[in-house]
């Protein structure tokens, strides 16, 4: 297995939920996980098998903007993905969603129940895919960095990736079709271990 985004090989040595071993974990569950190398895994972070999800700092997505005040280029939020949190800045909006026609137009900001197009840059990596290929790891939120409150739910749409040989966003939908899906677990650190919870996404328990 891989953990994401620090790109360390390693492999799981034990289960455990609430003090118990376990032999597997199936979705749902909130484990402690041992690894057998030793890394700096924190909240966030990712364990995935081939083919793995996207670490970037920067994705294309489509946004529903909630909050009172229209969005703007260049705006800070704080974007929620999974068990993450980090700061964001909206560095492009491309387009807003014609609801009659469907149709995107040009835009410089977005208002209350608009959907837009959007690219987003992270402060920190974070690890998605294509909303399309997973809604997990593919959907977000967005949070005002001021009154704390959820302004806009959102769905990564073309990751771009900062390994040294990324892996297409469209490799684990053909992945998936040939009956190899990635299995991703979400850290989720307590009680002195690395807890972990199994997304929907695995094709086989750990």
């Amino acid at each position: 297995m891989t953990l994401l985004p620090a790109n360390v090989t390693t492999t799981i040595t034990s289960l455990n939920l609430g003090g118990t071993p376990l032999e597997r974990a199936t979705t749902g569950l909130s484990i402690d996980v041992d690894l057998k190398a030793e890394t700096d895994a924190g909240r966030g972070d990712l364990i995935a098998t081939e083919p793995l999800p996207t670490v970037t700092k920067e994705f294309a997505a489509t946004i529903c903007w909630f909050g009172e005040n229209a969005l703007q280029v260049g705006q800070r939020l704080r974007l929620k993905h999974t068990t993450k949190v980090t700061p964001v800045r909206v560095s492009t909006l491309e387009g807003v969603l014609d609801i009659a026609t469907l149709k995107v137009g040009a835009t410089s900001s977005l208002v209350t129940n608009e959907i837009g197009l959007a690219t987003l840059q992270t402060a920190e990596p974070i690890v998605v895919d294509d909303y399309r290929d997973n809604r997990v790891t593919g959907s977000f939120v967005l949070i005002d960095e001021v009154t704390n409150a959820t302004v806009a739910a959102g769905m990564v749409d073309a990751p771009r990736s900062s390994r040294t040989a990324p892996t297409s966003p469209r490799t684990p939908r053909r992945a998936v079709r040939a009956g190899r899906r990635s299995r991703v677990t979400s850290f989720d650190p307590f009680g002195g271990g690395d807890a972990v919870v199994v997304n929907d996404f695995a094709h086989h328990p750990l």
